[in-house]
């Protein structure tokens, strides 16, 4: 929904965490100051999201938003909701198979944004001054203007912080942990949705994996770069996903499934059967390999394009490889 407004050129602001959270905005039609409100959690029959204008008295769904500000018809507003009808509407029977339930995406509570902001700002500066992590991160793709723009950080070590400045329910563990490494946050106009750190402490032996999702983080995969392009890329890495963007921000989009085992959430399960060219760039290991599988299955227009050098994108930018050219390459360009 918050999208939906935003292709007007219109940008709502969060006012309050009722009904999972309200955006204010200057209304689309009647053009009164601050009076549209907007709901993008609230459930309905057939899609997420709500509108009201409490000047104008416009109202409806995310569906009604598309055809009456963006001029779509029925079929097409919905599949721009990412929702579904019934298969025998509009979809070829070949499809039917291919209509499945997908994550949705919540945000998180305003409490946990504010502190989850709070960590990135810091994790950032101190990121900002360690020349050595810095240069780890250039050599897989992501030079300081990469840092800054992602807002990557860095923990040196351990934090306790106490769950309630991340406005965890009641029940919920009193201390909150996050260990030493790499803070990757995924954010939009509204704020950090997802927080995640690639662990530094990690080793073989360690029990947990060398990711860490911080609680309270979205459900979704997280996508970089300009979404109107051609080109969409599945990675499983958001740091790889995020060097490809910045190589090459012009020709592709990148969404990265955190996971060679994740399911895709509604967004990118709805950016995977729309858009032209869906590469899946998967790891050069036997998970890559059952991700690519278990992909190809889902969207059989998807192509297999792993790296030609090392086991993902950031181990072949290291070995040398112009991922620019690459990708250039592929899509057939000069």
């Amino acid at each position: 929904m918050i999208s939906l407004v935003e292709k007007l050129g219109v940008f709502p602001k969060k006012v309050s965490s009722t009904k999972g959270g309200e955006w204010a905005s200057t209304c689309p039609k009647c053009g009164g100051s601050d009076r549209f409100r907007i709901w993008p959690n609230v459930e309905n029959p057939k899609c997420r999201g709500a509108y009201w204008c409490r000047q104008c008295n416009v109202h409806g769904d995310s569906i009604q938003f598309c055809m009456e500000f963006l001029s779509l018809p029925f079929d097409r507003a919905v599949r721009e909701c990412g929702s579904f009808l019934p298969a025998k509407v509009f979809l070829p029977l070949d499809r039917v198979d291919s209509v499945v339930q997908h994550k949705e995406l919540v945000s998180p509570c305003q409490e946990w944004m504010q502190r989850a902001e709070e960590v990135v700002d810091v994790a950032h500066k101190t990121l900002l001054r360690r020349p050595k992590e810095l240069e780890k991160l250039a050599l897989r793709g992501l030079p300081v203007e990469a840092v800054c723009r992602y807002r990557l950080g860095f923990l040196p070590m351990p934090v306790q912080d106490d769950s309630w400045r991340w406005g965890l329910e009641i029940g919920e563990r009193t201390k909150f942990f996050l260990p030493p490494g790499y803070v990757i946050p995924w954010f939009d106009s509204t704020g950090v949705l997802k927080l995640k750190i690639r662990r530094s402490d990690y080793n073989k032996e360690f029990k947990f994996g060398k990711y860490f999702i911080v609680r309270g983080s979205m459900a979704s995969f997280s996508t970089f770069g300009n979404f109107n392009l051609e080109t969409m890329v599945i990675v499983e890495s958001e740091l790889d996903a995020m060097a490809l963007v910045h190589s090459s921000p012009d020709l592709v989009f990148s969404s990265s499934a955190g996971s060679s085992l994740a399911n895709p959430d509604m967004l990118t399960d709805y950016w995977a059967k729309n858009v032209l060219n869906l590469w899946i760039c998967h790891d050069n290991d036997e998970a890559g390999l059952a991700m690519l599988a278990k992909w190809k299955r889902r969207y059989p227009h998807s192509r297999a394009t792993p790296m030609p050098l090392g086991k993902d994108v950031g181990e072949a930018i290291n070995t040398g490889l112009d991922v620019r050219k690459w990708v250039a390459n592929g899509l057939n360009l000069p």
